[in-house]
Formats: C-alpha cells, sequence, structure tokens
C-alpha cells in the first residue's frame, strides 16, 4: 500500500510529483506506527500493570497485532467523478492547474468531514493522486474500539467501527452530500445518486483496489 500511495518505487507510468499529500508524512509505516503509539498506550500501560506473569505483558502492542490473524489498518478509497468526466473536465490544459487545486478542495473537505463523522476512525495517512485516470484519494487509518473486558480495554477493530450502519449513514449519505455539493460549488456538476439496492460507491473502490493491486503484482 505504502509503494502505490506514496510511489516508493520507479515507473514511467507514474509521476511522483503528481500527488498531493494532505495528512501524514512519506513514511505510512510510520505514521501508522504513531497511531498506535498515540492511541493505545495508556490502554497498554492499565494492561500490563494488571499482569502478575511478565510472559503476559505486551511490550510493543503495533508487533503484538501484527502477529494476529487481523488488519492493523484500513485504507478507504474516495473517487468523484469517472474517467469520462475527467477527460473531458480535468484534462483541458489552460484549466489543469485551477482544476487541481479545487479536486484538492473536493478531498480535503471530505478529509476533514470523515475525521469529524469519524472519530474512532484514526487517520494517519492521506493523499490525492493526480497521475491516474480518475484523482482520487486514498486515506488510511486505524480503527479504535473501546470498553473491551479481555485483553487491553482499547483495541483495533475494524468490526466495531465499520458497521453496515456506519457504512450507510455515513459514507454513503452524509459524505455523498458533501462530495456532491462540493463538486457543484467546483465543477457544477453533481455526484450520481447511489444505484438502488446496490453499493455503487463500495463497488467502485473494490473495483479500484483490484486495478490497482493487479498494477503493483506487475511492478
Amino acid at each position: 500500500m505504502a509503494k502505490h500511495n506514496l510511489r516508493k518505487y520507479r515507473s514511467k507510468e507514474y509521476d511522483r510529483e503528481n500527488i498531493v499529500l494532505l495528512f501524514g508524512s512519506t513514511n505510512l509505516l510510520w505514521d501508522v506506527k504513531k497511531v498506535y503509539q498515540d492511541t493505545f498506550a495508556k490502554a497498554l500501560q492499565q494492561y500490563n500493570q494488571k499482569q502478575t506473569r511478565t510472559d503476559r505483558r505486551i511490550d510493543d502492542y503495533f508487533e503484538h497485532v501484527s502477529d494476529k490473524n487481523q488488519d492493523m489498518a484500513v485504507e478507504i478509497i474516495f473517487q468523484c467523478g469517472d474517467k469520462d468526466f475527467w477527460e473531458d473536465v480535468y484534462m483541458e490544459t489552460d484549466k489543469e492547474k485551477q482544476n487541481k487545486e479545487n479536486i484538492y478542495k473536493v478531498y480535503n473537505t471530505l478529509l476533514e468531514q470523515l475525521q469529524k463523522e469519524m472519530p474512532d476512525f484514526k487517520i494517519a495517512n492521506a493523499v490525492v493522486h493526480f497521475d491516474e485516470a480518475s484523482p482520487h484519494m486514498h486515506v488510511v487509518g486505524v480503527p479504535i474500539s473501546r470498553g473491551f473486558k479481555r485483553g487491553l480495554e482499547t483495541k483495533v477493530s475494524k468490526r466495531s467501527v465499520f458497521t453496515s450502519k456506519m457504512l450507510e449513514n455515513i459514507l454513503q449519505n452524509r459524505l455523498r452530500k458533501t462530495a456532491s455539493v462540493e463538486m457543484f460549488i467546483h465543477f457544477g456538476v453533481l455526484v450520481k445518486e447511489k444505484q438502488k439496492g446496490k453499493n455503487h460507491d463500495l463497488t467502485v473502490a473494490e473495483y479500484k483496489v483490484q486495478k490497482e493491486t493487479k498494477w503493483l503484482e506487475m511492478v
């Protein structure tokens, strides 16, 4: 993920200059580790203080989770407009600079709202790609859940944070409406309505991940 998002490889197909870092640093692993350190330090200390056996203590929660079969972080991909739209609008050379600035504003607004709407999804890194068919934003964060009786009181838990209610109400409803308003303000177009009975935006995201994963394997 770090290699693709932050262009940690050389390729004629991609231009590292055409990415904009909105949050975090150029070291994705360090960004995720920092979220772990800032978020779980207190819970880890409290857990270790209760342990009478040294072999049950956890020195590093990040390394502890990495040894388990669970997600350590989650990536969300935002894309407003399809390939055809950006070929007509974004690729106009006389407006390219202004369009980049407008895209930046759209995704920065979505990122800010995501942080407010989902405080238990601690964002580690966010970057916008301008060097592919459609400008899009990669957001990597750590899902946090609290109130556990066993182990640490605060843990990483994708299942607790990314519920069907959250996906529907926040990602597919409120954030979609914000995206539509922002696109209308900056580009004069509205985001397409979600297809009835189908998680259209999630399908697009899954397709994007599959496409980029294949490209990374080829690289």
